[in-house]
């Protein structure tokens, strides 16, 4: 296949599936999306990389779809690392600027930020983000300390932890798929960047994603992540509970989770029966209603456990955006505008649509965009161009 100069590849290892997109920048960094691919996660569990091989075969059965649908070959990528594997945790730094003019440097700004990620980890933990939350300047807070007179700088960071194994031999597997990495990132982060406006960024908001092993929340305020969250409980565990409360298999769970659930019980009607298959009397019939019970009992467990956490969640200042496989199922968004937020939606921005329609690939396009809003990744011109142009314009002569 053909290699490009402005080609790149997005990845998302979830837990449950991996995704991959590849897209061309063109001028002013916009993104044109070619080809999307999809493989069943493989390789790994609980943030851990149990199966190295097959981790790779699963990550190049991805990439390997979305390129033979784009006709063409991506070797720089960006990549979300699991998010089982990550800790947060926020911490200070402060420094005593040693200016001659009074002010606050942006030496001084960059040092004082560093400091922020002095932590005492062990060999297994390394940092993956530090992302400045804010700034005091002799104890008063400020936007900027760049330029402020005093001597005392303070910053408090957001801090995002990995497991150094698993950072390290991921690093391995897509260097051996022959990829060059241009961005290893907190999903969260991704996610940003296709399913917030520039003023949800701004003004606040969350993102909950609501996968199928895990539930990750992400407030953003001040175009700045400021809290996570991540718990090892997701959409599984619905299913789970139903096999166990109706005594029936986990694939007859799945699929009367996928055919009938609802996790909005006033929506349902208490006199409509569905037929299910358990493990001990066969074929029987319950109560729709049953089914619904089930499922939202684990759902209000769920975010009654985020709530706590994460007390924006409920604020109605703030927007939540939904995502993930679970936020599929029938009757989750009413129930979310009724028991969590009012101002609950889902879908990625309208914007960004242009772009991708399926919020399947909305974190593997993200892991772009972010790197894009970063610099880590840019439009560059084709070095060849040159000569391109000269074999257009001697066609053009014998003509």
């Amino acid at each position: 296949m053909m290699i490009k100069e402005n080609i790149y590849c997005g990845l998302d290892l979830g837990t449950t599936k991996i995704c991959a997109v590849i897209c061309e920048i063109k001028k002013e960094n916009k993104l044109s999306l070619l080809g999307t691919g999809i493989s069943l996660s493989a390789g790994i569990s609980n943030g851990t990389i149990t199966n190295s091989t097959e981790l790779k075969k699963a990550i190049q059965k991805a990439i390997q779809r979305a390129e033979q649908e784009a006709g063409i070959s991506a070797k720089k990528v960006c990549v979300t690392l699991p998010s089982l594997g990550l800790e947060f945790v926020h911490n200070n730094g402060i420094l005593v600027s040693k200016s001659e003019s009074g002010q606050i440097t942006s030496t001084d700004k960059r040092e004082c930020i560093q400091r922020s990620k002095n932590l005492a980890l062990s060999s297994e933990k390394k940092l993956l983000h530090a992302i400045a939350l804010n700034y005091k300047v002799e104890d008063h807070y400020v936007e900027n300390p760049v330029g402020v007179f005093g001597r005392r700088l303070e910053v408090q960071s957001h801090l995002i932890l990995t497991k150094s194994n698993l950072m390290n031999n991921l690093i391995q597997i897509l260097k051996e798929c022959g990829l060059f990495i241009n961005g290893i990132m907190y999903d969260g982060l991704a996610l940003s960047s296709t399913l917030l406006t520039p003023a949800e960024q701004l003004n606040g908001a969350l993102i909950v994603d609501f996968g199928g092993t895990a539930t990750k929340i992400s407030f953003y305020k001040k175009y700045t992540l400021q809290k996570s969250l991540v718990i090892p409980v997701g959409s599984d565990s619905l299913t789970k509970d139903i096999a166990t409360c109706l005594k029936v298999s986990i694939p007859e769970a799945e699929r009367l989770k996928i055919l009938y659930g609802n996790v909005y019980v006033s929506s349902i009607n208490p006199d409509e029966n569905i037929d299910i298959t358990t493990l001990t009397e066969g074929t029987k019939k319950i109560k729709l209603l049953l089914l619904a019970q089930i499922i939202e009992s684990r759902v209000k467990e769920i975010f009654l456990y985020c709530l706590k956490n994460i007390s924006e969640l409920s604020e109605e200042n703030y927007p939540v955006i939904y995502t993930g496989g679970g936020a599929l199922i029938k009757g989750f968004m009413p129930f979310c505008k009724d028991y969590i937020n009012p101002k609950s939606k889902d879908g990625i921005r309208e914007d960004i649509k242009n772009i991708l329609e399926s919020s399947l690939y909305a974190t593997a396009i993200g892991t772009l965009l972010y790197g894009i809003n970063r610099n880590a990744i840019k439009y560059k011109e084709e070095k060849n161009k040159f000569f391109k142009q000269f074999k257009q314009f001697i066609s053009m002569i014998k003509k």
